[in-house]
C-alpha cells in the first residue's frame, strides 16, 4: 500500500510562532510593487504540490507547499550551509504518535523567492538529519515543507488539472460565479472548514477538518475521544497511513458511505483512521475531527482567501473521478543511498496480492511491467498500481544477491 502522506503530523510541535526577535520582525511573502498577480507552474507527487523555491537568491529547491505548515522547513542542511544561512539557535522536536526525538536549528534572516514574490527577512527551520524522508516517499529530490507564510499575505489560486498556482494582491482577485464559497477559521496559522460526513451505519455528522494541501488523502478522520466508540467502517485492511520520528503511524484504511461539502457530496470516500495514540492528545485541543486532502482537493479549481478567511471551490473535469488507491499491498521507496534510480519495498500489507506471491519488505524493485527502474518513476509505479482491479503486475526483483520474478494481479481489498 503506497503510504498516505501526512508529514505535519510530525511537525505539529515545529508549527508553533517562533519566539524572540522574530515576533519583532515583519515576515511573510510579498509580491513586487508593480504586479497585482504572479503565476507560477507546479508538478505533482502523490497528489503533492511541488514548487521550485529560490534559497538566498542561489539555490534553487523544490518544497512541498503544504497548508498544515506555519514556518518553512527545509530537510538538508548541507544546502543551508552552503549559502551560508546562519543559525539562531537549535530546538528538540518531540514526535506525535511515536517515542522520539529530533533537532532542528532555527534560522533567521533567510532569503526566500519565486519569480515576483520574495520573502528577504524570513525564518526557517533547517533539521539537522532528514527523518521526514520526502525524497524517499515522492521518488523526486524534494528538499523541504513550506505553507502558512506563502498564503497569509495573498489570495492563492490553486489549478490542479493546469498545474498553475496564481498568487493576487488582496483586493485584485474577482469571485468567479462558478466558486461555490466556503467560510473558514484560521487557528493557529491552519485553515478549517465544516462538512458531514455519513458513517457506515447512517449516522451523519457535522465535522472540523483541517484543510490540507500537504496531505496526499481523500480524508483522514481522528480517533474519537471515547474510546469505546468506533468509527471504523466493517471493511477495512490495516497500513501505515503516516510516518513519525520513529516510524510508521499505524492505521488503517477503509471507505465512508458519503462525504458532503454543502452542494458537493462524494460516495465511498476513501479515508484513513489512525490508531489512538498520544498525537490525539494534541490534535485534540484544536477540536477538530480529522482532514481534508489533495485527493479531494485535486477535484476543484482551489482558491484560499486566508485575508477574508474564505476558500472558493470550482468543480473542474476530475470531480467524479473514483476514489481509487495502491491495490497490490505494496508500499514503495526510493533508494537514496544511489543517485541511481533504485526502488525497495517498504511494506507489504497482510493478505494482499503482493503478500500472497511472496514479495517481502527490502526487495529491492529491478523491472515493472517490462520496464527498467531507469525508465519509471516512482510516480508512475504507484500511478500503476492504483489503475484497475484485475490488472497483471510483472516485477522482477533482487532479494539477497538473486534476481527473482514475480507476477500478481491486482486485487481491492475494500
Amino acid at each position: 500500500m503506497t503510504r498516505l502522506f501526512k508529514f505535519a503530523l510530525v511537525l505539529c510541535l515545529l508549527a508553533h510562532p517562533l519566539t524572540g526577535i522574530a515576533q519583532t520582525r515583519f515576515l511573510g511573502f510579498f509580491m513586487e510593487e508593480d504586479l497585482d498577480r504572479v503565476t507560477i507552474p507546479f508538478e505533482v507527487l502523490a497528489n503533492l504540490i511541488i514548487i521550485e523555491v529560490t534559497l538566498n537568491d542561489q539555490l534553487p529547491l523544490k518544497f512541498v507547499l503544504d497548508t498544515g505548515v506555519r514556518t518553512p522547513i527545509l530537510t538538508d542542511k548541507y544546502l543551508s550551509d552552503i549559502v551560508r544561512v546562519s543559525y539562531d539557535r537549535e530546538v528538540e522536536i518531540f514526535s506525535a504518535g511515536a517515542q522520539g526525538k529530533a533537532v532542528a536549528y532555527i534560522a533567521n534572516d533567510v532569503a526566500l523567492s519565486i519569480p515576483g514574490i520574495r520573502a528577504a527577512d524570513q525564518d526557517i527551520y533547517v533539521l539537522k538529519e532528514d527523518f521526514l524522508g520526502l525524497t524517499e516517499v515522492l521518488g523526486e529530490r524534494v528538499h523541504g515543507l513550506i505553507g502558512f507564510d506563502f498564503f497569509k499575505n495573498f489570495v492563492v489560486r490553486i489549478d490542479y488539472r493546469d498545474k498553475e498556482i496564481t498568487f493576487y494582491r488582496p483586493g485584485t482577485h474577482r469571485v468567479s460565479v462558478f466558486d461555490e464559497v466556503y467560510p473558514i477559521s484560521i487557528e493557529e496559522s491552519k485553515a478549517y472548514l465544516q462538512a458531514e460526513i455519513t458513517y457506515a451505519d447512517g449516522t451523519q455528522k457535522q465535522v472540523k477538518l483541517l484543510v490540507d494541501t500537504g496531505a496526499s488523502h481523500a480524508l483522514w478522520l481522528d480517533p474519537p475521544e471515547d474510546s469505546t466508540v468506533t468509527i471504523l467502517p466493517e471493511t477495512v485492511f490495516a497500513t501505515p497511513v503516516g510516518r513519525a520520528l520513529s516510524g510508521e503511524i499505524e492505521g488503517h484504511l477503509g471507505r465512508i458511505p458519503s462525504f458532503t461539502l454543502q452542494k458537493n457530496t462524494f460516495n465511498e470516500v476513501l479515508t484513513s483512521f489512525p490508531n489512538r495514540n498520544e498525537y490525539l492528545d494534541i490534535v485534540k485541543s484544536t477540536g477538530r475531527d480529522g482532514s481534508l486532502g489533495s485527493e479531494i482537493l485535486r477535484r476543484f479549481e482551489v482558491t484560499f482567501d486566508y485575508p477574508n478567511e474564505s476558500i472558493y471551490f470550482s468543480r473542474n473535469v476530475d470531480y467524479g473521478d473514483p476514489f481509487q488507491y495502491n491495490m497490490s499491498g505494496l508500499s514503495i521507496i526510493r533508494n537514496v543511498k544511489t543517485d541511481l534510480p533504485s526502488y525497495l519495498v517498504e511494506n507489504v500489507v497482510e493478505n494482499s496480492p503482493a503478500s500472497e506471491v511472496d514479495i517481502r519488505e527490502g526487495d529491492e524493485i529491478l523491472r515493472v511491467n517490462g520496464l527498467s527502474r531507469e525508465d519509471i518513476s516512482l510516480n508512475q509505479i504507484n500511478f500503476l498500481l492504483k489503475s484497475r482491479e484485475g490488472k497483471r503486475i510483472r516485477l522482477v526483483i533482487r532479494r539477497d544477491g538473486e534476481t527473482i520474478k514475480k507476477e500478481f494481479r491486482l486485487k481491492s481489498l475494500i
